[in-house]
């Protein structure tokens, strides 16, 4: 059988050991890792191989590989949700001419070879007939998610890469997304991480790391041997969470967050994000908000930092005090909060480095502060956070050249490096290793505040006293 791609004792990019396997026309592949990127950008020829050791039997010659391979990173704040100019805006209560449809962004990425039925099929296939006249900026994260492969499979590619394509989402939208995939005929390949189960229609394996790349059986070893360190992992968060739960038996009468009977609906729409959103979070609880896709987590924390419009009421109550305006001011109430979140990620300064990037969790924004304006009480904050998570506070590498882990950890120290009363962590350890994600977890063993905490695996959610599910607060909107 032809092969869609084909390495021979290939050293490319940072791997030093020669490595070997080819991948069949019809093969479905999930790519595993720590080096799982790295590898993507070989196969996918965004890293040349000069020796010509990697090839593309089934291509025509006259393609290069990056005409021929589409490639869609859910992990590093790639989606169209999270390019939203500020973590309200999906829900903003106006609409600029330059706001599109998604039925106009989905004809404005349709090929002319493309034919009127077979763009009914691909929005049949993904579920998009209900969506198309929405606002593309409002979908949700897994409809957002659908649309963009949709629209990548509408340009015909020969091999479609997906990294994490069920980050972030429900298991409802992640038995959808899986079904379509399986149906795909062109070859896939899927980047996952350690930990996460491969859907059942993955029929190769590649595992890749700083000692190289191994396929199938070789692959499924390596995949089992760090599963045994999630196994511990998981024992030492139980141990964590049996200290919080003696500590906490008693947990603080007064609420720090509070709803009191809110509503927030879509601009120009019967459809409600909230119809009676009423809860308290005692001070110093930390708790983990579910729900799915769509289900409105996005908007909770846009009304505690006063990103949304509705956010300005008096039904929403921070440490006791409805917010009124005129009394409280943005920055003032953000003085409170300290948030890492993949709409952030998305649109952080990336030339900053690390002393600059954690600089900005002291000035409520993402302009950096002069060292020379830090007190050195907060110098000294810094340095101790910078410690307790493995960073060096005096790397001058710039925000942008940093692995994805580590660009985390940077966004969690600027979170909390303020110690703020409030700390909103949406999806803020996805993509980081196990051994960081522990460092992460002991700094919040000693932190006093309140935690929000949103995770797509239970394993990037810190340990927690209780969650709340919004699907059961709230009437679920359409997937």
């Amino acid at each position: 059988m032809s092969a869609i791609f084909k390495a021979n004792n290939a050293i490319v990019g940072k791997f030093k050991h020669p490595f070997s396997f080819e991948l069949p026309i019809k093969s479905k592949t999930a790519v595993y890792g720590p080096y799982r990127s790295h590898l993507i950008d070989i196969i996918s020829g965004r890293i040349m191989d000069p020796q010509k050791r990697i090839t593309y039997p089934s291509f025509e010659k006259s393609l290069w590989p990056m005409q021929a391979v589409d490639v869609i990173r859910f992990g590093e704040g790639n989606s169209s949700s999270s390019k939203a100019p500020f973590i309200g805006a999906r829900y903003e209560s106006f609409r600029d001419e330059f706001d599109y449809t998604l039925e106009e962004v989905m004809q404005a990425a349709r090929p002319k070879s493309f034919t009127d039925s077979q763009f009914k099929q691909i929005v049949d296939s993904f579920n998009l007939n209900q969506l198309m006249d929405r606002w593309s900026v409002g979908l949700s994260n897994g409809q957002s998610r659908r649309a963009q492969i949709a629209m990548a499979l509408m340009k015909k590619p020969k091999l479609l890469i997906i990294d994490e394509p069920f980050l972030g989402l429900d298991k409802e939208n992640t038995t959808l997304l899986s079904d379509v995939l399986e149906t795909i005929q062109i070859p896939l390949i899927i980047g996952l991480r350690i930990g996460e189960d491969a859907p059942h229609w993955v029929n190769h394996y590649l595992f890749a790391d700083k000692d190289g790349v191994v396929f199938d059986d070789e692959a499924l070893k390596m995949i089992d041997s760090h599963k045994c360190e999630i196994s511990r992992f998981r024992q030492d968060k139980l141990k964590v969470q049996h200290r919080m739960d003696i500590r906490d038996k008693n947990p603080v009468a007064r609420p720090s967050i509070e709803f009191r009977g809110l509503q927030v609906k879509f601009a120009d729409s019967d459809t409600y994000i909230f119809k009676n959103l009423e809860f308290k979070i005692a001070d110093g609880e930390r708790v983990r908000i579910q729900g799915p896709n769509g289900s409105g987590k996005s908007t909770l924390f846009a009304l505690i930092t006063a990103d949304h419009p509705k956010s300005w009421s008096e039904k929403v109550v921070l440490f006791g005090e409805p917010r009124v305006v005129g009394k409280h001011s943005y920055f003032g109430i953000n003085e409170n909060i300290g948030v890492s979140s993949p709409e952030i990620h998305a649109i952080f300064p990336k030339r900053l480095n690390i002393f600059q990037a954690i600089s900005t969790g002291f000035a409520s924004s993402l302009f950096p502060i002069k060292k020379t304006s830090l007190s050195s009480h907060q110098i000294d904050q810094m340095k101790s956070i910078c410690d307790d998570l493995g960073l060096d506070l005096n790397d001058p590498t710039p925000f942008r050249d940093l692995s994805m882990p580590d660009q985390k950890m940077i966004l969690f120290a600027r979170a909390i490096v303020k110690s703020p009363r409030i700390l909103i962590l949406d999806e803020a350890f996805s993509t980081v290793p196990i051994a960081q994600m522990q460092l992460a977890f002991a700094v919040l063993e000693k932190y006093q505040g309140t935690v929000l905490i949103v995770a797509h695996l239970d394993d990037e959610a810190p340990p927690y006293n209780r969650s709340i599910n919004l699907h059961e607060l709230n009437e679920p909107n359409t997937k």
